[in-house]
């Protein structure tokens, strides 16, 4: 994860120690996604700093990262391999227009609530 901070003493900010401190008390309160649960290792969780996005997140061992979404909850953060959109999967579901590669990486990752949610959506199409 090249130019990220690792670590609260390498985040100087206060905006920026105040988020890091938000993740992790929903992560200590368990207060994830269905989707952030089943994706995130909670044990390997680092906090890291973007400077270039202003992000301030959560990432495991695997570099799966979660974010806390607009309810307050450890939502996962997804990058598309095909496309590369960018997001929490209900952002991408409804304001991207995914190709089939994509359509098939969101439905893999999807549990059978989103699956139910977005079935029209994930449909892949030939």
């Amino acid at each position: 994860m090249n130019g990220l901070l690792k670590g609260m003493k390498e985040i100087n900010g206060y905006v920026e120690r105040k988020e890091a401190i938000a993740l992790w008390n929903a992560l200590f309160e368990n207060n994830l996604t269905e989707l952030a649960k089943d994706s995130f290792q909670e044990d390997e969780a680092e906090v890291y700093f973007n400077p270039n996005s202003g992000y301030v997140f959560l990432s495991d061992d695997d570099y799966t990262t979660v974010m806390l979404n607009d309810d307050g909850k450890l939502d996962l953060f997804i990058t598309t391999p095909d496309q590369g959109f960018e997001g929490f999967f209900d952002d991408i579901m409804e304001e991207m227009e995914l190709n089939k590669e994509d359509r098939e990486y969101m439905k893999d990752m999807a549990t059978e609530t989103l699956k139910e949610k977005y079935k029209e959506v994930l449909e892949v199409k030939e």
